[in-house]
Formats: C-alpha cells, structure tokens, sequence
C-alpha cells in the first residue's frame, strides 16, 4: 500500500472487528470507519477469560469507563490461571512475576526455592492459594490493582463493545458477504446479501475462523500449528452457580485426550473440554466431559484449526483475531492477540501519514506471525512435559511436541535452572510470557534442572518466612464479595 488510507471497512462484528473499530476511531479520529456485521451469524457464546493486556488496553487504550464497564458486562476479576497439570497436585500462573523475583534475604530467585510446593511462590499465587482476589491496602483499599485480568461472558462484552464503537462514530451495518471482488491491489468492493455493495481503502477481515478475506478471497496461505498442538475441537457447556466458591482465577484441569478449561461468572461456571479427535471421539469426550462435570447441562461442540495465516497483511486486507490465526485457549490468549494487532494496525497507519508502505507492511507482518508462533512454543511446552497422564494422547504429546524456538530456552533451563542470566542469553522466543513465564511452567511440571541442590538451613529458614508473610497477607485479602458485591 501507498495510497493515503481515507476509509475503512471492518468484515465482521465480534470482539475482534469490534476492538480494531474502537482502536481506529480512538486513534485516527478523522477516518470513517464502517463496520458490516451479520446479527444471524450471532456470538460464540463461551465465557472467556483474558491476560492483563486486555483490562489495560480497554481503559487505557481506548479510555473505556471501567465503571460501566463493570456495570454493564459484569466481569469478574482473574488474577491467574491455577494448573491441575503435571505431577504436582496443582501450580499457580498468577498474574505478575511468579518464580523469578528475589525474595528478601535470599541470594538466588524464588524458582531456586520451588522444589517443594509452589502454591506461595509470590503473593498473587498466593492469594489464590487463599481464594482471595486483591491483598489488603493500609486503608483497605485493594493493593496490586494494576495486575488482573477479566472473566465474563462473551455476548455482554461484545454488546458493550458495540454501544461504544457507535458512540465513538463507528457507522456499523446488518449485512451478509455474498462475494469479495478482488483486483490487483486487493479487494475492490464487499457485494453484500441485500444487494449493496461497501469499498474502501483499507479492509479489515475479522470474519473470525472463515477468514473471508485474506483467506478466501486473497487466497493467503494457512501455516498449521499441528506439530505442536494436536487439540482441534472442544465441548463446551455451564451450569447454574449454587454454593461453590467463587474462584480469582481459571483453572486448566489434563483430561484424558486433553485438557479442560474453568471459567467462574458471578452466576453460572463455564467449563470445556479442549481435544484431539484423533485421539478420543466427540461421544467418549462428551462422556469423559460429563463424568467430571455432573451438573453440565447443554453442551455443544466447536470445531478449530491451530495455526495462523503466513502474512496478516496482504495488499489492502488486514486480518485480526481469528481471521488472521489460532490457538486453544490455554493460557488466554486470544482476547490479548486481538489488542496488540489493533494497536500496531493503528500505530502503522499513524506513523505512515495513513500511507504505509512496503517496509511498514512488512514490519507488521514479521511483528504479528512472530506474536502468533511465541504463543506456539509456549503452548507446546504444557504439553512436552506433562506426565500427569500416561494414556495414548499423553504420550504421542511428550514423544513428538514441536517446542521450535523454545528448545534453547528449556536448554538453558536444564543446564542453568531458572536463572536471570537467561534474559540476556535466550530473549528471542519468550517476549510474550517472559522468562518468568518459562520457568515457572517447567518448575510446575518438575522438568529437572542442575541448579537443583540441598538448601543450606539459612536459606530453607528465609524461605519459610518469605512464605509464612505472604501467606498471612493473602489469608487477610480481599473476598468476592468485597471485589463484586452481593
């Protein structure tokens, strides 16, 4: 592209087309930007959970009310991800840095200390260790608000979205694609159902996992994740919340051909089963779904590929969200994937003059696949070492997981331990989870390590401590009904 981008259209209206609207319109004011939608395509409707990045881009970002933001989705609070995973009972991914602070008095990081249990690592593990959700401030104000993230229900959030897109200008359109004409700059109009037809400068496909534009109308080759993660459907279902805890955190639980997802809402629990059909059929999944969650009611299964196109902008046609890629769910990704391609969409049009050319584009591209493939070999490290299970799917998981850049990491970590030297000699693969991310995963599922040795009795004692007060202030946090309300 070289030609000023004057207009954009957005192919789609869940929380992807609606994101990239809102960032558009936040950020370049001046450009029309129209979004066509099909209200009979209707919302995935699974609870989902996001990362950190998601509450700061939507109230710092886009400078969303969070107040009506809470009002109107009525999101609970999440500060991690709790794995019943691997050998251990379980081990918390809280929000923040787990394994690779230093706790006071202690010569080497927490991860050195984590031999045993790993439930009070760091005080946000800690607190959902305790079912707490923030600690207790001096006035009893919540401390560390600044780290969490969200669950709630994902027809709320794309209904809040929407209202918001059409106060900030968003001209927004009921329509079905009925065909792309492309040219030799890309697309040319979308033909739409009633007879209509939109152009404009700049397209963003956020179809979703059709991908309308880049890939069926541009023809953009899909690269599959395959080697690395074999999961390709999930059964999802809730039931109604009665007397069962209100957990700060979602919880990955291994199932026999997979794993299973938790989700907490203020009324209802969210589960899926996510797994590979090559390994257990949609019958004995949905069996093996019900066993462990008798109060299931209507369930229904949704089919995925694992990977993400080989370039995300191709001539006039930009992809988010799942138009552009995928991955399971497995460490909430996918809401925070969305932001990071809406902002650098964005911030390329604006240090472009609206004008991006061939090294502004490319510059995306190599941002955004890099973006999706971290979040590949991380998610194939869960996988590569859990001996949680020992049944066929399990197996084939630890025997031939492509790890692909992550090998010198888990390298690294076998020789070193879970070192701070790690961040200047392996940055490469883990700019998305950090360093901290890598290890405590590996520490989780007890990969061994030659940094392991017998702690001298000062240094069990210093650790005890460090754990005995962060435990006391996680006991003294703040409940659900603190956070939400009755």
């Amino acid at each position: 592209m070289s030609d000023p981008v004057r207009s954009i259209l957005i192919l789609g209206g869940g929380s992807a087309g609606l994101l990239a609207a809102l960032a558009l319109r936040t950020r370049l004011p001046h450009v029309p930007v129209t979004l066509v939608r099909s209200a009979k395509l209707g919302v995935i409707g699974v609870g989902e959970g996001t990362n950190v990045s998601v509450p700061h881009f939507l109230h710092g970002y886009l400078g969303l009310d969070q107040a009506a933001f809470m009002r109107r989705v009525d999101p609970l609070y999440k500060r991690g991800v709790r794995f019943i995973w691997g050998s251990r009972p379980h081990y918390n991914f809280g929000f923040g840095i787990n394994v690779a602070h230093e706790a006071p008095g202690l010569p080497r990081p927490a991860g050195y200390y984590c031999d045993g249990d790993m439930g009070r690592t760091s005080v946000i593990s800690s607190l959902m260790e305790s079912g707490r959700f923030f600690a207790r401030g001096p006035q009893g104000a919540p401390r560390n608000i600044g780290m969490f993230g969200y669950h709630f229900e994902n027809e709320k959030l794309v209904a809040f979205l929407e209202s918001e897109a059409a106060a900030r200008g968003v001209a927004i359109v009921d329509d079905e694609l009925r065909q792309a004409a492309v040219g030799e700059c890309g697309v040319e109009e979308l033909r739409m159902a009633s007879g209509r037809t939109f152009k404009a400068d700049l397209y963003v496909d956020a179809s979703g996992f059709q991908s309308e534009l880049l890939g069926k109308a541009l023809g953009e080759p899909f690269e599959s994740f395959k080697s690395s993660l074999f999961c390709e459907r999930a059964v999802v279902g809730k039931w109604a919340r009665t007397a069962e805890p209100v957990n700060p955190h979602t919880t990955a639980e291994n199932m026999q051909a997979g794993w299973c997802w938790q989700i907490e809402h203020r009324h209802a629990i969210a589960r899926g089963y996510v797994y590979a059909p090559a390994f257990i059929s949609d019958a004995e999944a949905e069996a093996e779904f019900r066993r462990k969650n008798p109060r299931i009611t209507d369930t229904r299964v949704v089919k995925f590929t694992s990977g993400r196109y080989r370039r995300l902008w191709v001539r006039n046609v930009v992809a988010v969200g799942n138009a552009s890629g995928f991955v399971e769910p497995l460490e909430a990704t996918a809401l925070g994937a969305i932001c990071e391609q809406s902002n650098l969409l964005v911030q390329c049009l604006l240090d472009s003059g609206q004008a991006p050319g061939p090294s502004m584009v490319a510059g995306f591209n190599r941002a955004t696949t890099a973006s999706w493939d971290a979040i590949r070999w991380f998610l194939a490290l869960h996988y590569k070492f859990n001996t949680r299970f020992d049944t066929p799917f399990w197996r084939e998981a630890r025997a031939s997981a492509n790890l692909g850049d992550a090998e010198e990491v888990i390298a690294f970590y076998k020789e070193n331990g879970p070192s701070h030297m790690g961040r200047a000699l392996v940055p490469r693969p883990v700019e998305m989870f950090g360093l901290d991310g890598y290890w405590l995963h590996l520490l989780g599922m007890q990969v061994p390590h030659a940094g392991l040795r017998p702690l001298p009795l000062e240094e069990q004692i210093q650790w005890a401590k460090f754990q005995a007060g962060i435990r006391q202030m996680a006991d003294n946090g703040m409940d659900f009904r603190e956070m939400h309300g009755p």
